[in-house]
């Protein structure tokens, strides 16, 4: 059979489509931070995954070191990746920027090894229980619908949408409100004539790819409890639907990586589920797939801005 029809019953499609959207806000946090460095730096994070994952790491260590509650670590770990991040543009990636070509995109897929391999080294590679940081208990839910199955919504899913949206709308805020918010948009749009204007580009730079790091930090956080594991490997399916989400979105657009994520949750959600000879274990392809066909058939995104090449 082409379709998989265990899958159309009323519950079934209204579960799935809830669980797609509780993904896709996991999908859409990392997009927002791959598109806020974009949007600053015109640079494609390819370790970005990598420095979410060492981030909730950190959560975990400072939690082991010092006894303290998960959110009161929450603000160390962002504190140490503000400097990880920082420390990857101004020592490894800004010397070869200039030099243009695949340098960065190099340097940054090397990060992404240096960060996957050190994490290992230091923590090991054996899985260990996930990060809690929003409820998740059996009980912690809101049930819609009731039947086999029933359908509801966690607690944990609302609270990591709250968290995005409260992200989202600070760096919103910042970047259109700020001066120096205004000053990463001229930075990408014509980095010689901010420089001429007196903007700091590579402070700029340093700054933002740190505030992209320590966001990084909750984005590590809410897949490690979704997955209600933690380990050296966390991110990398992950790292491919949020690329995809962001190209889907646009990779300059904000409110663009959201509604990609949403879309690539709910995608991810139901047609392996809908379509017998996919099925779950190849939920990788939807991610795939969509990168394949915004590349061909739209490569700005649904809201990205398009450039225009004059003659």
């Amino acid at each position: 059979m082409f379709l998989n029809d265990d899958y159309f019953q009323l519950n079934t499609i209204l579960q799935s489509l809830i669980n797609g959207l509780s993904n896709g806000v996991l999908y859409a946090f990392l997009a927002l931070a791959l598109v806020f460095i974009y949007k600053t730096s015109a640079q494609l994070n390819f370790a970005q995954g990598e420095m979410a994952m060492v981030g909730a790491f950190i959560v975990f260590q400072v939690m082991l070191w010092t006894g303290m509650p998960l959110w009161a670590a929450v603000p160390i770990a962002m504190a140490v990746m503000f400097l990880i991040g920082a420390a990857s543009w101004r020592y490894m990636l800004r010397p070869v920027v200039k030099r243009g070509g695949h340098a960065p995109m190099i340097v940054l897929l090397g990060v992404f090894l240096l960060l996957n391999a050190g994490s290992a080294v230091i923590w090991g590679t054996s899985q260990r229980q996930g990060l809690s940081p929003l409820p998740n208990g059996l009980n912690d839910k809101i049930q819609l619908l009731g039947g086999v199955p029933d359908v509801h919504i966690n607690f944990s899913a609302l609270g990591g949408m709250a968290i995005l949206l409260v992200t989202f709308g600070a760096l919103e805020l910042w970047l259109r409100k700020t001066r120096m918010g205004l000053g990463y948009r001229a930075i990408t749009s014509n980095p010689d004539s901010a420089e001429s204007l007196g903007i700091d580009r590579n402070r700029y730079l340093t700054i933002g790819w740190g505030i992209s790091a320590a966001i990084g930090v909750l984005v590590g956080m809410l897949f490690s409890q979704q997955s209600g594991l933690l380990h050296s490997n966390l991110m990398l399916n992950g790292l491919l639907f949020g690329f995809a989400a962001a190209a889907l979105g646009g990779f300059d657009s904000l409110f663009g990586a959201i509604i990609g994520g949403l879309i690539i949750g709910l995608l991810e959600a139901t047609i392996p589920n809908a379509i017998e000879w996919i099925g779950p274990s190849l939920n990788v392809a939807v991610a795939l797939m969509v990168i394949f066909l915004v590349l061909v058939f739209r490569p700005s995104g649904l809201f990205g801005s398009t450039k225009v090449v004059r003659p």
